[in-house]
């Protein structure tokens, strides 16, 4: 599910405050944040965000939701700073476990090779001469064998070197790959990628550059165990989207529907089994930040005008739509999955958060600037991290430390929160293992090293 890529906060972005940019872009896999474009780190994040699964169950929007205020759990003992773990031979082997007072459980973990979290609780390793998965076990992180495959896909005027790794864990695809060595050799910044609408599914997404045509991205859908790949416009033509507008795609989860857009506004929908096509450009007022599939059956349009931030959502079934809208100073967040939830503020200061579709929310306590939000996969758990966000060389590279978590149940509606003794490591991402844990990514001084802790917040007495 890739619950790891974040979400992005909007406050800010709309007058083009580039702190304020850096610090609502998301826990990344990066190591720091440049300085660069604010509208290109929008992009970007929002870009990486919609990549993920679209999920289906809704927050409830019962009338008791709101007036429902969260009850705090503060943990009164921080976490610690944490030591440093020495690597040896068996990697990705537990080091140390750590309660306090039976509210928090943190285990820590060393692995001596980089990875990118891939689905819950797997990591994924490129090695050139073949990756390999991790899995999260009751010992420490074993590994997966993984299959590679790669082919040679002639398109848009060069041919493209296409590797991956894939396996299967308790009937899910997992994927990975490594980035096209050629992605910064043209001005959008990337080459051919992948994208897993559906883990369930062994078709993935395959995006092309047209090297012919200013690198503009082409959709396809690529077999992970034959590696045979589809043209899923069946041979229409691309040059509808002004190149400079940087078009882009989005699949629905079960591959059905095919959503197409730019920047200008254009946008339709093409269905890959009845190969016919609906112009959707009429949907959206103002200007267009993105769309995406709310679900399999919904696509969600989101735009900015007139001070607010609007959201539509339109119905495949029958074309009906919805529309809401949030002034800019009330909408202080979306968080992804796209479309569904976001943080408000009330014109008192109160926060709540709300569902997006019906506007119902529930109180929330306040929280520092420069956090960020993440839904668990099933919708049940929302992780809210503090952060400390330095430039520690003094050219630009925002280094970032995580100063406490919360973690609220949207069930019982209830928050535990952990607060964290400072340590000099870098933090460079944190990501759901599964509903109920969490984990984040830290830099171990040891080079070559990195350190993998997971945290389980729970109520006392659970």
């Amino acid at each position: 599910m890739n619950s790891w890529e974040l979400l992005i906060a909007v406050n800010g972005a709309a007058d083009a405050d580039l702190e304020a940019v850096q610090a609502r872009l998301g826990l990344t896999q990066k190591r720091t944040i440049r300085r660069g474009s604010a509208r290109v780190l929008l992009a970007a994040a929002v870009a990486a965000a919609l990549l993920l699964a679209t999920l289906g169950v809704a927050m409830a929007a019962s009338p008791t939701f709101r007036e429902t205020v969260f009850s705090i759990f503060h943990i009164q003992t921080p976490e610690p700073a944490p030591e440093i773990g020495q690597a040896t031979e068996n990697n990705g082997k537990l080091w140390n476990h750590l309660e306090l007072e039976d509210a928090a459980e943190i285990d820590y973990y060393t692995l001596r090779t980089p990875f990118t979290p891939v689905a819950n609780d797997a990591l994924y390793h490129w090695d050139a001469a073949g990756g390999c998965f991790y899995r999260l076990t009751d010992s420490g992180f074993e590994e997966i064998a993984a299959h590679r495959m790669e082919l040679d896909v002639t398109f848009g005027g060069a041919e493209q070197h296409i590797v991956y790794d894939w396996a299967q864990l308790d009937g899910e695809y997992l994927l990975g790959w490594h980035e096209d060595e050629r992605m910064n050799e043209n001005p959008y910044g990337y080459g051919w990628m992948l994208s897993q609408p559906d883990p369930a599914s062994s078709m993935v997404w395959l995006v092309l550059p047209d090297w012919n045509r200013s690198f503009a991205p082409c959709p396809f859908l690529l077999n992970l165990k034959t590696g045979e790949w589809t043209d899923v416009l069946q041979g229409m033509e691309y040059e509808r989207f002004h190149e400079d507008l940087m078009p882009s795609w989005r699949f629905s989860s079960d591959l059905q529907h095919l959503l197409l857009m730019d920047e200008s506004g254009l946008a339709w929908l093409y269905d890959t089994v009845t190969h016919t096509e609906t112009d959707l450009s009429g949907l959206m007022t103002g200007a267009m930040l993105d769309a995406g599939f709310y679900d399999a059956e919904t696509i969600v349009f989101f735009s900015t005008e007139n001070e607010s931030y609007s959201f539509t959502w339109y119905s495949l079934a029958d074309g009906a739509t919805e529309h809401r809208s949030y002034s800019y100073d009330r909408l202080q967040s979306v968080i992804y999955p796209f479309g569904k939830y976001g943080i408000e503020r009330s014109a008192d200061g109160r926060l709540a958060l709300v569902d997006l579709r019906s506007g119902i929310g529930a109180p929330i306590p306040a929280y520092d600037p420069d956090c960020v939000f993440l839904l668990n996969d099933d919708e049940t758990r929302l992780l809210r991290v503090d952060r400390r966000l330095e430039d520690k060389s003094g050219g630009g590279a925002l280094a970032q430390t995580f100063t406490g978590f919360s973690v609220c149940d949207l069930k019982t509606h209830t928050v535990v929160r952990l607060d964290r003794e400072p340590g000099d490591a870098e933090e460079w991402s944190v990501f759901w293992l599964d509903s109920e844990r969490f984990a984040v990514w830290a830099e171990n001084p040891a080079e070559g090293f990195a350190d993998v802790r997971v945290y389980h917040l729970h109520q006392p007495g659970e």
